[in-house]
């Protein structure tokens, strides 16, 4: 009964390290954080990301031209990318010195060239002796005119009959080209009258409008808590400029208020600087995913949608 019971409690300290380990992973935070400036006297960036506070760090960091990278787990460094600093996997092994030993392989190549060699002399000396029956050289020779005359006869006929048959040819290519292209232009009309009429559809409407909301509640989850920062920019095209400022003025409920843009028609200039600071939880992201699974709805929508445009 001792043993059983030991038994029982091992498998109970498994199980138990089991879901621990699982909440720790669902309900423990991963951590970002970034900063950084780009003006003309300095630029510099550097961002840190941290899983369950200290367990998993990693940190990246970009001065005067030298990038930076380094992993640490539960405090131990072990991964670096200066080689002057000390990480597990950053230590280095003597290399071992491997003697290279000459093969039978080699040998055996040598003696099968020689024969290769030999062989090719003895085909060339086999061409060299080849003989003429009697019979093939009895054979009568017809002469060259009339030779020249049946040559011509039949090119000039073929000629007549090739070029009859590209007209002939060209015609039908065109009838067919012009036949497919009119069933192609109706078969796109029908597509489009039937892609119009299933979005017209109150069912597909409201799959749309359920997929906006799980896609704006993943920008939610995801963006970050905190954000502040200026932009000033400018391109040498005033064109461009204004095209970049009205993408930017498409992302403005992302980050509001928080980041001031100034543009400049002017001059080409690019300086800025940023901060930002974000938690992610994976449960959200688990809740989000089982709730888009158990919508069959909208999986129902999306392959009528599918056989409507690939149809």
């Amino acid at each position: 009964m001792g043993i059983i019971f030991l038994i029982l409690k091992v498998i109970g300290c498994i199980l138990l390290f089991l879901i621990f380990l699982i909440l720790l992973i669902l309900f423990a935070p991963v951590t970002y954080r970034a900063k950084g400036k780009w003006l003309q006297e300095e630029k510099m960036a550097a961002g840190t990301v941290s899983w369950a506070c200290f367990i998993i760090r990693a940190k990246v960091s970009y001065v005067k031209d030298n990038l930076d990278f380094m992993i640490r787990i539960f405090g131990i460094p072990v991964y670096a990318s200066d080689e002057n600093r000390w990480s597990i996997l950053g230590r280095k092994k003597k290399p071992k010195k491997v003697k290279v030993k000459k093969s039978k392989k080699d040998k055996k190549k040598k003696v099968s060239q020689k024969s290769v060699v030999k062989e090719e002399k003895k085909d060339s000396q086999d061409v060299l002796d080849l003989e003429i029956s009697e019979e093939e050289y009895k054979k009568p020779v017809t002469p060259l005119a009339d030779y020249k005359r049946k040559q011509e006869k039949e090119d000039a006929e073929g000629l007549k009959n090739s070029r009859w048959k590209k007209i002939v040819d060209g015609v039908q290519r065109c009838y067919n080209k012009i036949k497919s292209i009119c069933r192609k232009v109706s078969m796109v009309k029908n597509k489009v009258i039937s892609i119009k009429e299933l979005f017209e559809d109150d069912e597909i409407q409201d799959a749309l409008r359920r997929l906006w909301g799980y896609g704006t509640h993943l920008l939610k989850i995801t963006i970050p808590s905190k954000l502040k920062g200026w932009v000033h920019f400018g391109m040498s095209n005033p064109a461009s400029t204004g095209q970049i400022l009205g993408v930017l003025g498409a992302l403005l409920p992302l980050y509001g208020d928080k980041v001031q843009i100034s543009p400049d028609f002017e001059e080409e200039v690019l300086e800025g600087k940023g901060e930002l600071v974000g938690r992610i939880f994976l449960i959200q992201y688990v809740i989000l995913a089982v709730k888009i699974y158990l919508d069959k709805d909208l999986f129902e929508q999306k392959d009528r949608v599918m056989d409507t445009i690939g149809g």
